[in-house]
């Protein structure tokens, strides 16, 4: 009982780290001054909705995998998205973005035995 309360509670954190960089993701969006920057944030946010779909199987190896490089990918997205801001002011939100997602990543790589 007590393991599957530890793996609720897993999932729990591997969650709010996602609402996290989603509710940043919805504030970048807000303050872009560039209209065709959207097409970019719709698809990282579409990734985001992916790695959402992956948490709840994250123990298993393949999904971890799966899970992993769609992680890497939206860090990617980020960064495309961070080296082409204008404003300095939301350079922060960007890291916190990151931040999220990295310690997601750590998450899925001990539930998943995948190691550093």
């Amino acid at each position: 009982m007590s393991n599957h309360s530890e793996e609720a509670n897993a999932e729990a954190i591997a969650t709010a780290l996602l609402e996290g960089a989603n509710a940043t993701l919805v504030e970048l969006e807000s303050k872009c001054c560039q209209p065709l920057r959207s097409p970019r944030m719709a698809a990282l946010a579409d990734t985001l909705k992916e790695i959402e779909g992956l948490v709840p199987s994250a123990a298993d190896a393949a999904v971890a995998e799966s899970l992993v490089s769609q992680l890497d990918h939206a860090g990617s997205q980020i960064g495309g998205l961070q080296v082409t801001c204008c404003a300095p002011a939301r350079m922060p939100l960007y890291s916190s973005m990151l931040t999220d997602l990295m310690k997601l990543q750590r998450w899925v790589k001990r539930q998943s035995d995948l190691g550093h």
